[in-house]
């Protein structure tokens, strides 16, 4: 029978990862070598047992044949549970709410980000972050760039991962020296112009370009984001299409722009 895949949960709460006084006992009695340190103890499912009274603990200490340290031990290892018990549901419920608005994202990922504990963690890695803070103060201050050069409305998370998707798409290039001359050529003979309506014309165009060392990338559309952007990446121009609409007229004026900036 093939194995079950368990589905990856798309936030983990980080209280199931934390020792439970009843489980880290659990531990104890074992490496003491004390098969029946829980019935002795008398308490069922002690793993789940977050907190023992003063009787309980003498009876520990009593079955361990050990005292004060082991009384200490018990009592700080309790209140350490319950602060940090307190901390991670706090943390657990923001991180809720960060997925939540992360969460268009993810076709974007395209199963390359598989290694994150949750799909947020996904996520994270991704955007080649250290968490969801990053990501959207990162974000913000793109987005603030956008609109003050194109004066348009962009969602800023939406914005940062369009972005991030064909830069991790021209890394997957290998491209040849860019060469400007034959680029300008190419691009002033216009034959573009002829096909603006041609689909296959318009997928076709990545490959088309390469030989000239541009990177042309095709991500797909994300709402309120831009239908183009032109960067330069270590000596080439990485310009950014949107495949909504599949607009030549836009690469054409990216280009424009990309003569600007080099």
């Amino acid at each position: 029978m093939d194995a079950v895949v368990k589905k990856k949960e798309n936030v983990c709460n980080p209280m199931d990862l934390m020792n439970t006084i009843g489980r880290e006992l659990q531990g104890i009695f074992e490496l003491s070598s004390i098969k029946d340190g829980e019935t002795r103890l008398g308490i069922k499912d002690l793993a789940s047992k977050e907190r023992l009274n003063d009787k309980q603990i003498d009876k520990v200490c009593e079955i361990l044949g050990r005292g004060d340290e082991m009384k200490d031990f018990i009592k700080t290892f309790q209140d350490n549970y319950e602060l940090q018990k307190s901390k991670a549901k706090e943390s657990y419920t923001q991180s809720k709410k960060n997925f939540t608005k992360l969460k268009m994202v993810l076709p974007l990922l395209r199963n390359e980000f598989n290694d994150g504990i949750d799909r947020l963690d996904d996520i994270i890695d991704y955007f080649g972050v250290n968490s969801e803070e990053e990501i959207f103060e990162e974000a913000e201050s793109v987005a603030a760039l956008f609109r003050q050069q194109n004066n348009v409305k962009v969602d800023p998370v939406n914005l940062k991962a369009w972005l991030r998707r064909g830069e991790l798409d021209y890394e997957k290039i290998n491209l040849p020296e860019y060469d400007e001359t034959r680029f300008a050529e190419w691009i002033n003979g216009r034959e573009w112009e002829a096909h603006l309506d041609d689909e296959d014309y318009f997928k076709a165009l990545p490959q088309k370009l390469l030989v000239y060392g541009v990177a042309l990338v095709l991500v797909p559309y994300l709402h309120n984001t831009v239908y183009g952007a032109v960067r330069w990446k270590d000596g080439h121009p990485l310009i950014q299409i949107s495949d909504r609409n599949q607009d030549l007229a836009t690469f054409g004026l990216l280009y424009s722009m990309s003569l600007d900036m080099s």
